[in-house]
């Protein structure tokens, strides 16, 4: 399927001088790519803006509702190649209000969903998140006491920088010295 939509986003921006595909979840409003948009948009660089469904690019009502105001006063059309829906009618406005109410109520109900499920796993005792790293305090220790930075101990053992008490908690720091 993912084939078929990319020949058909191809299909439908041949000719196009630009193609943005952000990686960005459409649940927060600050997305590099949508922010370059946008103010590409204000410079009048495009005459289209065309999103696979609207509720790809914005998961709020509100986000979607002013993105699509401002490109209707930019004259900048807004389609969705899903939903094909006109939104420069007032039937398609209406529609595309309810697509996007749809899309936050989505939003909501998998986040109560994932929620309630991880009340039932704490309240079975499940081990949640990724298993803790072994870090070996006597070599930290040692590697700092020979004055080797936290960025050297990381690399010499192997850690990431958050598990090294310089990349944040310092969580097997305090009992070092004994």
């Amino acid at each position: 399927m993912l084939r078929t939509r990319n020949k058909r986003i191809s299909h439908l921006t041949a000719g196009s001088n630009r193609v943005c595909r952000p990686g960005h979840t459409g649940a927060s409003e600050r997305r590099p790519a949508l922010d370059r948009l946008m103010n590409d948009a204000r410079k009048r660089r495009f005459d289209c803006v065309l999103v696979w469904r609207f509720d790809r690019f914005a998961r709020s009502t509100e986000h979607l509702l002013l993105a699509r105001e401002e490109f209707c006063t930019l004259g900048i059309q807004f389609i969705s190649y899903q939903e094909n829906i006109d939104t420069t009618s007032p039937l398609g406005r209406a529609l595309f209000t309810i697509v996007s109410a749809v899309a936050q109520l989505e939003r909501a109900l998998i986040g109560e969903r994932v929620k309630a499920e991880l009340r039932t796993a704490k309240a079975k005792n499940a081990v949640l998140g990724r298993p803790r790293i072994a870090v070996d305090a006597r070599a930290v220790a040692r590697l700092r006491s020979e004055g080797h930075s936290w960025a050297e101990v990381c690399r010499t053992l192997k850690l990431s920088r958050g598990n090294c008490p310089a990349g944040g908690t310092g969580f097997f720091y305090a009992g070092l010295i004994r």
